[in-house]
């Protein structure tokens, strides 16, 4: 299997793990701050918009030639403000809220995703590190 193969697996994995436990933040943001609509749904349907989203927008800025750190970190800081942005905007959407109830609720559930994010990644590459025996 080439390289280019494993890593659409991998992503796909990825995204398959990722994206309903996302959902499960979201309505648990949601509930926290007792909006009228908490169902599962909407924030499954909000958590992929987003990450579908968030994999365009990484595929589109990965064709900008990076000469330099300050240039990855910029694109990086650029993906992470667009990204959030749609999501907030789709809190605001979907949820029917006020701007200040839509900031809270995605304030919380992005904190917690990008925790989530940084936990998966830590158990991805203990896996990773066992199926290659670097134990």
């Amino acid at each position: 299997m080439s390289i280019d193969v494993m890593f659409l697996v991998y992503f796909i994995i990825r995204l398959a793990i990722i994206t309903p436990l996302s959902a499960l933040l979201l309505m648990a943001s949601s509930k926290m701050f007792k909006t009228k609509d908490q169902r599962y749904g909407i924030a499954f349907k909000t958590s992929v918009i987003v990450y579908v989203a968030q994999v365009i927008v990484f595929f589109l800025l990965a064709f900008i030639p990076v000469y330099s750190e300050i240039i990855d970190l910029v694109l990086s800081g650029t993906q992470f403000i667009i990204v959030g942005l749609l999501a907030w905007f789709l809190v605001k959407k979907f949820y029917t809220l006020d701007n200040t109830t839509s900031l809270k609720v995605f304030g919380v559930w992005y904190a917690f995703d990008i925790i989530l994010n940084i936990a998966l990644s830590f158990v991805e590459g203990f896996v990773t590190a066992s199926i290659f025996g670097l134990f």
